[in-house]
């Protein structure tokens, strides 16, 4: 089957063939914009495309297979229609609300698609709105669940995370009056779950070597990283006067506590990020005595802080409070990602999903798809935010993992969007990274927009 034939059973896609080579930043850039373009547009097209086969389904519904192109809606098992992934649905949203502004600004890849696009979004909007009124005020890993991961009403998920981010972008623009004053409300107890520490990780984990659950006591800062997100959105669509200040809480507790500076842990590189630490604030041993660090994790950090501080930048006065800080900042986020992006990527092209931060030993011989674009946005956001000229390191390694994307991820797919893991022979492999649902445009398309959106435009200026 196809890759045009394998996204939608029955109906001919139109897809542009690009010839992507060897791409060079500082001769071709526009090569590199209309790449990322063409990824973006085919993930918000095929969304579209496998909406009108089931228009009554009312979900996002991405329940493809990437390896062989099957289509697993109406398969029996974690793919199929009945498997409703609050992460992919909550994720959407959000993309679809942020993609809707982007099209406006730089022109609509179709005639209808604004229009489908709106309409999918209050769809998916209404659902996970009832569910959550179902759930009693929240929502869970698979929507339809009704059963809370903890016995406490009080404690957030972070499914409500997601939902509530993409409810809040896209009921902002597109919702109703009530819709509007209830999202932005989930959106800012979400946030004081995690300031709260009231917050969970509901995530199933399909695979040893990705998430599966916290069974010793051990901190990570996936919530403050992932909080980020909701702190930006509510920042950029109504300049939120308290948000500065807890987006500086997150980054201020993850560099802090979370990255090796002035070798506090010296048998670990100076600027790697460990995620996982224990009850003492010190690096977390596994039971082998290894320090597992996800460099992927790391290079989302600072992609999603700086994205913060750009945001901040561009719609915030230099007399608010955290103004110095935000520029200060820069220079530590654009610090760390030398060490975390050298540790991780492998010589394949890609990051690998787990690595001891002590003795270099790869565990898991996966490497999942969206690291890459997530270092993708750290890269080109902290060379924006440095003002001038992007540096030698920012220029080759952006090209390089650009095309590693391409080449181990994008083409050997059999749909339009990437194959979710590979092996370190680059080899995909049926390795389950978040969901068995494909990305719905949030780990590649919205970092991608900001890729896109810097390399169309100079520098910040700060003066």
């Amino acid at each position: 089957m196809s890759p045009i034939e394998c996204a939608v059973p029955g109906r001919k896609m139109r897809q542009e063939e690009i010839v992507v080579g060897h791409i060079r930043y500082l001769a071709d850039r526009k090569t590199q914009l209309k790449v990322m373009k063409q990824i973006i547009d085919d993930t918000m097209m095929l969304i579209l495309q496998r909406r009108a086969l089931r228009p009554d389904y009312g979900w996002i519904d991405l329940k493809l297979d990437a390896i062989s192109g099957e289509d697993a809606f109406e398969s029996d098992g974690i793919r199929d229609k009945n498997h409703v992934y609050s992460w992919i649905q909550g994720r959407g949203l959000e993309a679809i609300a942020t993609h809707l502004r982007w099209y406006d600004r730089i022109g609509w890849p179709s005639d209808d698609a604004k229009e489908e696009l709106i309409s999918l979004g209050r769809s998916v909007s209404e659902k996970l709105q009832r569910q959550r009124r179902s759930n009693g005020g929240h929502l869970y890993f698979l929507a339809t669940d009704r059963s809370n991961p903890t016995e406490d009403a009080g404690v957030f998920t972070m499914s409500d995370l997601f939902c509530s981010r993409g409810l809040y972008a896209f009921n902002h623009d597109w919702g109703t009056e009530e819709e509007r004053r209830v999202s932005r409300a989930y959106i800012i107890d979400t946030l004081q779950a995690i300031i709260e520490k009231k917050l969970v990780n509901d995530q199933i984990g399909f695979h040893p070597s990705q998430y599966q659950g916290r069974k010793v006591k051990a901190a990570g800062f996936g919530t403050e990283m992932l909080g980020l997100g909701a702190v930006t959105l509510l920042m950029r669509l109504e300049r939120d006067s308290n948000a500065p200040a807890i987006g500086r809480r997150f980054v201020e507790k993850i560099l802090s506590k979370h990255v090796n500076t002035d070798s506090r842990w010296p048998s670990i590189e100076e600027g790697i990020i460990v995620e996982m630490l224990d009850a003492e604030g010190n690096v977390f041993f596994d039971e082998e005595g290894r320090v597992l660090v996800d460099p992927g994790h790391s290079l989302e950090f600072i992609g999603l802080a700086a994205q913060m501080v750009a945001v901040f930048l561009e719609n915030y006065g230099k007399e608010e409070v955290q103004y110095e800080w935000m520029v200060d900042v820069i220079e530590t986020l654009d610090s760390l990602i030398e060490p975390n992006l050298k540790l991780g990527f492998s010589k394949t092209g890609g990051i690998v999903k787990r690595i001891d931060a002590i003795s270099k030993a790869i565990p898991y011989d996966t490497m999942p798809w969206w690291s890459l674009p997530e270092t993708l946005r750290a890269i080109a956001l902290t060379e924006h935010l440095k003002k001038g000229s992007w540096s030698t390191f920012g220029t080759e390694w952006f090209e390089r993992c650009i095309n590693a994307f391409v080449e181990n991820y994008r083409k050997p797919s059999a749909c339009p969007i990437a194959v979710q893991t590979i092996d370190s022979s680059g080899k995909p492999v049926d390795v389950i990274p978040a969901t068995p649902d494909l990305d719905p445009g949030y780990h590649t398309g919205l970092a991608l927009l900001d890729c896109c959106n810097v390399l169309s435009k100079g520098s910040v200026d700060f003066t």
